[in-house]
Parts: C-alpha cells; sequence; structure tokens
C-alpha cells in the first residue's frame, strides 16, 4: 500500500532520500593562513655542522617570519572518493628573492568501501 504525502511516514522517507543523495556528493571551500617563525632553515643556510657550502644564504638575509596562504575546495563522492585542489603562497623567505612564491596542487583519494564496514 503506498504512502499518502500527508502522512508522517511519507515525510521521513523524503527527508532519508534526501539524506542519501546528499551523502552521494559533498564539498566545500576552506581557507587557512598560518605565521611561522623560522630559528634554521637548512635548505636555504646549508647544513647545520658544515659551512663549507657554496649554495648558502647569509643568515641576516634569511627572513624570520613567514606567512603561508592555502585556499582550495573538496569534492567528495559516494564517501571514498576525493577530489581536492589547494592553492598556496608564502611570502618571502629571505632578501632578494620573490616577494610572494605561488603553487597549487591535486589530491586525489581513494578509500576502499570495505573500510566504512562497522565489525
Amino acid at each position: 500500500m503506498p504512502l499518502k504525502k500527508d502522512s508522517t511516514d511519507y515525510k521521513m522517507d523524503r527527508v532519508n532520500m534526501n539524506r542519501a543523495r546528499m551523502r552521494r556528493f559533498r564539498g566545500n571551500i576552506f581557507f587557512s593562513h598560518s605565521l611561522k617563525i623560522v630559528g634554521y632553515n637548512s635548505s636555504l643556510e646549508g647544513l647545520l655542522f658544515n659551512d663549507n657550502s657554496i649554495y648558502k644564504i647569509a643568515r641576516n638575509n634569511v627572513n624570520r617570519l613567514v606567512f603561508e596562504f592555502n585556499a582550495g575546495a573538496n569534492i567528495i563522492l559516494m564517501d571514498n572518493f576525493q577530489i581536492r585542489y589547494v592553492m598556496s603562497a608564502r611570502t618571502q623567505e629571505f632578501k632578494g628573492g620573490k616577494s610572494m612564491h605561488y603553487w597549487g596542487g591535486v589530491s586525489i583519494v581513494i578509500t576502499p568501501r570495505k573500510w566504512f564496514l562497522k565489525l
């Protein structure tokens, strides 16, 4: 026997169907920022215990405060497939370098369905 449209069971059934549809496809956007205090940057200043490298920047030219910003979007399909795009920016790390450095990335995550099963 079909449910009547004004019955409570019919309305609850519609709510559950809408929730199921929403679980199939979700998405969000995000923004984050951070301020980093750099004590020692071995990529720029060379090895910690070896000052003989010619590929280093003087300690007084390295910026000790670096601001980083991230923005992106997530798309989640069927709770086990995710695509993420992130765009990042970082302020100048040393004197004479670019004022801002930008990069981006795409991540694809696949989670096996068996990880969602309750034991």
